[in-house]
């Protein structure tokens, strides 16, 4: 029984940052701001918000799929999905759920490095 326990309760855990509902940091509704320099543009800043259910929203100026684009975090990994997975930007966040840094790649342009940090 024991044993069932800890199951469920790993089993739960792992679904709920896979979804993106990491609740620790308060994450849900934070918002970042998000530099890269890609080798095929120029430099680029946005911002992003982590919603529920795993939504992220953007002001990316090149965003054509409004809608579609999702995160994830397991422990400190972090993943963000654009326009139907077009980019898919990997990351490691600061213990301190203060700041991301990672590398993107795209189905165009092979891979570039980025950073966030958030803002409240």
């Amino acid at each position: 029984m024991k044993g069932y326990l800890s199951l469920l309760l790993m089993m739960s855990t792992s679904c709920l940052a896979i979804n993106g509902n990491f609740n620790d940091g308060g994450l849900i509704g934070s918002r970042w701001s998000l530099k890269y320099i890609q080798p095929c543009f120029e430099e680029i800043m946005y911002s992003i918000e982590l919603k529920d259910d795993g939504v992220l929203f953007n002001d990316h100026p090149f965003d054509v799929t409004v809608g579609n684009d999702r995160w994830r975090i397991t422990g400190l990994d972090v993943t963000l999905t654009f326009n139907n997975d077009f980019a898919i930007y990997t990351g490691k966040m600061t213990p301190d759920h203060l700041h991301i840094d990672g590398i993107a790649t795209s189905r165009t342009c092979s891979h570039w490095r980025w950073v966030a940090d958030k803002l409240h």
